[in-house]
């Protein structure tokens, strides 16, 4: 097995031991400091660097047993994804979506221009996503736009 292959199972692993945790209520994922969800049933995650990527992926996850949402990423301050860490999010969200089939609605992106469209384009078609997904320039249209999704999904 190769060293990627490797690293990639122990990441789904360990992401798979934390979101058990969670859902156990040993943890209280809706308190996530960078999660907002105060506009259930969008969401609005804000992710300033690849530290934050775990703890958020397995707070999405957990998201899935309150209901069908919404979830705006917030990726505007982004500048860099490692291949590990873009693995991991691409297994979070194939995971999440045959685990949870139908309940995260729609995901936009709010980036900050090019630089982040690029970094985001490949995480999508890799996903291949059931969900709606779009990126947008500002926060005020993802919001408006994940409203309208929930509304006639």
């Amino acid at each position: 097995m190769s060293e990627i292959a490797t690293a990639f199972d122990t990441l789904r692993a360990k992401r798979c031991e934390r979101v058990a945790a969670i859902a156990e209520h040993r943890v209280a994922p809706l308190q996530h400091p960078r999660l907002d969800t105060s506009r259930w049933p969008v969401v609005v995650a804000t992710i300033d660097s690849e530290a934050d990527m775990a703890s958020i992926l397995d707070a999405v996850t957990v998201l899935h047993l309150r209901g069908p949402f919404a979830l705006v990423v917030d990726v505007r301050r982004l500048r860099r994804l490692s291949a590990g860490t873009r693995h991991a999010i691409v297994a979070a969200r194939l995971a999440d979506a045959a685990r949870f089939p139908g309940l995260r609605r729609s995901t936009a992106y709010v980036i900050s221009g090019e630089e982040q469209r690029r970094l985001l384009l490949p995480l999508q078609w890799l996903s291949d996503s059931p969900c709606h997904e779009e990126q947008f320039l500002r926060l005020e249209f993802a919001l408006a736009w994940s409203e309208a999704t929930m509304s006639i999904s």
